[in-house]
């Protein structure tokens, strides 16, 4: 009897042994809260992502909302992508600002930095750029946006590790500060974690006490703050999973460019673009579907039935959010954010997709839009 063919999943979070022997030296070593290990962890992301500054916290929502904290006043203005997770656009609100939400670009669904500044106004303190699903922030785009904006710019590299701007710098060596995360279908993954990055001595500083209660010494707090600290054992995971985001990087890269061989001439399918920007770390690899031509629930449940999971990231814009409704700032339309809503499908880019896996997929896709050959 045929075994039936196993699903091909949206992620791959499964330890490797040398990940799992970290942790249990972690375990063994007695020391779990925050120590010795986060501060290596600490100081090789730093030196990976080329910056001076890198502080460990539980989440990236935890660094977002340290980022915006350190940075805000009450009812400060931050110009903010409308299509993204909802936590770049909380941690603002947590943070006591007003996230302004603004449409993105069609082509690499990154914040449309020209419109944007159209939105300034007296209150902007900051803007959040997002390099969705990992494609690399435009560099002269950004210097651009820059030169003429004179609040902050915070980076939500949450899905972005491993990207790279044409001259083979992290976004992290661009802006004021970035946050990253290592949730599980994130390229590193500890389980939960982030981190903030910063060139600032000074803002990497209150990042830390921050992260602690506002602690500098025992029992002495300059101001209030959280606990956001990262375990030892989430610092040992990190540690050793480092030096391997590249490879997996480039292992995602390798798939996108097989899928842009194999699906690029379906009907009604529109591929990623190809960045001419820097370098994808394809996070995700997200489809858009012509809604005249393709119905994306009946795609998607086409590719289940050949057990291809696929993924819908976003269903809906953040001016859409009940949660942000008279928490946010947003103008009458936003047309592209609408649409991408409307049109998105991601499909499986892991690294650890076989070769075998990313032919059915290839399969499946050509199938559920009408391309078998």
């Amino acid at each position: 009897m045929t075994e039936p063919l196993p699903t091909v999943p949206m992620g791959n979070t499964e330890l490797t042994e040398d990940e799992i022997e970290a942790a249990l030296a972690a375990l063994r070593s007695g020391q779990l809260r925050q120590g010795a290990e986060v501060s290596a962890f600490e100081n090789a992301f730093a030196e990976f992502v080329g910056v001076p500054h890198a502080v460990a916290c539980s989440s990236g929502t935890a660094a977002l909302h340290i980022a915006f904290h350190a940075l805000l006043s009450p009812g400060d203005e931050v110009l903010v992508p409308a299509f993204t997770f909802i936590a770049t656009a909380s941690a603002v609100v947590m943070a006591g600002g007003v996230p302004v939400l603004c449409d993105v670009n069609a082509d690499d669904y990154n914040l449309d930095l020209e419109r944007a500044l159209s939105q300034v106004t007296s209150r902007t303190r900051a803007a959040c750029v997002v390099p969705l699903f990992g494609h690399p922030i435009d560099a002269p785009a950004l210097a651009e946006f820059q030169r003429q904006f004179s609040g902050a710019v915070v980076g939500d590299c949450a899905q972005a590790l491993g990207s790279l701007d044409t001259e083979g710098r992290a976004l992290d060596a661009r802006v004021d500060a970035v946050t990253h995360s290592f949730y599980p279908s994130k390229n590193l993954f500890v389980g939960e974690g982030g981190m903030i990055t910063t060139t600032e001595g000074s803002c990497a500083a209150q990042y830390r006490r921050l992260r602690s209660h506002g602690r500098t010494g025992p029992h002495y707090h300059e101001e209030l703050g959280f606990n956001y600290r990262m375990s030892e054992v989430e610092a040992a995971i990190g540690r050793c999973q480092l030096p391997k985001v590249q490879r997996r990087a480039k292992r995602r890269r390798e798939i996108a460019a097989h899928y842009a061989s194999e699906l690029g001439d379906l009907p009604g399918v529109r591929l990623p673009s190809d960045p001419v920007t820097g370098t994808h770390s394809y996070h995700q690899y997200t489809l858009r579907l012509d809604p005249e031509v393709l119905d994306r629930e009946r795609f998607s449940a086409g590719l289940a039935e050949r057990k291809i999971l696929s993924a819908v990231h976003y269903p809906r814009g953040l001016h859409e959010q009940p949660a942000l409704e008279g928490r946010s700032r947003t103008p009458l339309r936003l047309p592209v954010t609408e649409a991408l809503c409307r049109s998105v499908l991601s499909i499986p880019v892991h690294a650890g997709l076989s070769d075998g896996e990313v032919e059915r997929v290839v399969a499946a896709v050509r199938h559920c839009a009408g391309g078998t050959r």
